[in-house]
């Protein structure tokens, strides 16, 4: 090995702070195993891509048609649950598409569910939930 490829190789080893890896006396994982504790953690790299995709087209649609984040303005979200139900009902009743937007009616549905999730927690007392 070269004198640059040890050279190379020793500042592969190194952290950010020029510490060696190697010979990191402070290091607590000489062995440099990976350690991360997130098994308790929301994992996001399960949500097909496609998800997010579409609830970022139809809030796109929706942004330029009434505003960014006009939903948030909204006085009365059981709005949304009326948006909801009649997408959900159109689609159920084999009507894929929306007329005026052009998007299925279950990713309409979608952007009103997470409108609805978003101002849940936000304010978890906004409905009456019977």
């Amino acid at each position: 090995m070269s004198f640059s490829e040890k050279q190379l190789a020793s500042e592969q080893t190194k952290s950010s702070n020029g510490h060696s890896f190697d010979d990191c006396s402070f290091c607590p994982n000489q062995d440099r195993t990976f350690v991360k504790h997130d098994a308790n953690k929301a994992r996001h790299e399960l949500i097909p891509p496609i998800v997010n995709k579409v609830l970022a087209s139809v809030l796109t649609y929706g942004a330029i048609k009434y505003g960014d984040h006009n939903w948030m303005k909204c006085d009365d979200p059981t709005r949304f649950i009326g948006a909801h139900g009649r997408h959900i009902s159109e689609w159920l009743s084999g009507n894929e598409i929306d007329p005026d937007s052009g998007f299925s009616h279950l990713e309409l549905a979608f952007a009103n569910l997470a409108f609805l999730i978003a101002l849940d927690v936000k304010s978890p007392d906004t409905f009456a939930k019977n």
